[in-house]
């Protein structure tokens, strides 16, 4: 039963980007854990291709959420107006995120005549984490108003932690904690975060 669930996951898109973003956290997580020395290394190599394979799989993304965003509109009507305005937001916010972070990894690959990445880069985390920042309100707003839903409420942890973790990857001083998260800390959080992710998809 269980291997059939996980070969059923992993026969669509998004159950195969969880289980990459898993191994991703995971081997940051051991590596981190072990601190340095040959087997460190190898799995921080290992980490920076699953997030590669990520960036590269993203490419494809722009029109699905795009899609998707036309269809939310600005939410259905006589919904509660905070929640849609948060939803609004965080679906834009998500729009904007992909063409971002195409230019970022195009310009590292000499594919456009960009100067510097870094601030596609930034521009694209920053998207990321005002996402999960508003995510996490609208969900523990819609937890309060339902009553104490477990889902809503789990979603509003995931969406905090990838927030902790999308500032972290802002340029090193610019934020809050930015760039200030050991390996292990940032492989914990996004192993709890995967974690739930994955839970949810059952």
């Amino acid at each position: 039963m269980a291997l059939s669930r996980l070969a059923e996951l992993l026969e669509s898109y998004g159950g195969r980007d969880r289980v990459i973003r898993l191994f991703y956290y995971g081997t940051q997580f051991a590596a981190g854990a072990l601190g340095s020395g040959r087997t460190a290394d190898k799995l921080i190599l290992l980490s920076d291709h699953l997030s590669n394979c990520r960036t590269i799989l993203r490419l494809f993304d722009d029109l699905p959420m795009l899609a998707s965003t036309l269809s939310y509109g600005f939410g259905p009507k006589g919904g509660d107006i905070f929640l849609r305005l948060c939803n609004v937001l965080s679906n834009s916010l998500d729009q904007l995120y992909y063409p971002l972070e195409h230019v970022a990894w195009a310009a590292d690959l000499k594919l456009l005549p960009v100067q510097s990445s870094e601030n596609w880069w930034t521009a694209s985390t920053l998207c990321w984490a005002l996402s999960s920042y508003i995510s996490a309100i609208n969900y523990s707003v819609q937890n309060y108003l339902m009553r104490h839903e477990a889902i809503e409420l789990l979603t509003a942890l995931r969406c905090g932690l990838d927030f902790i973790i999308a500032v972290h990857w802002l340029p090193e001083g610019s934020i809050l904690w930015s760039s200030r998260l050991t390996r292990w800390q940032l492989g914990l959080l996004g192993l709890v975060s995967s974690v739930i992710s994955l839970y949810q998809t059952q």
